[in-house]
């Protein structure tokens, strides 16, 4: 299952499941999209509770946690190797 979650400093604003990295990519992808730059908030990608990927909106391109946006095909192969990764 993959969870897709907006959180702030120690609190979920958001979260959203789902079984197919598509739609999870999608759901991703929306919540990316957000006008939160420089906000202490994160976008965060897991695969049976184990995160493979977080963006921070208060990074900044090349600095740790920074994901930049991605096109939907490029996305959902994201996914697809995240849940791989995480459940070796």
């Amino acid at each position: 299952m993959y969870k897709v979650l907006l959180n702030d400093t120690g609190s979920t604003l958001e979260i959203h499941n789902d079984t197919e990295p598509s739609r999870a990519a999608e759901i991703w992808a929306g919540l990316r999209a957000r006008p939160l730059d420089g906000k202490r908030v994160a976008v965060v990608a897991a695969y049976n509770n184990k995160v493979f990927m977080r963006h921070r909106f208060d990074r900044k391109p090349g600095e740790d946690e920074y994901i930049p946006v991605m096109e939907q095909d490029e996305l959902v192969r994201v996914f697809v190797e995240g849940a791989d990764r995480v459940t070796l």
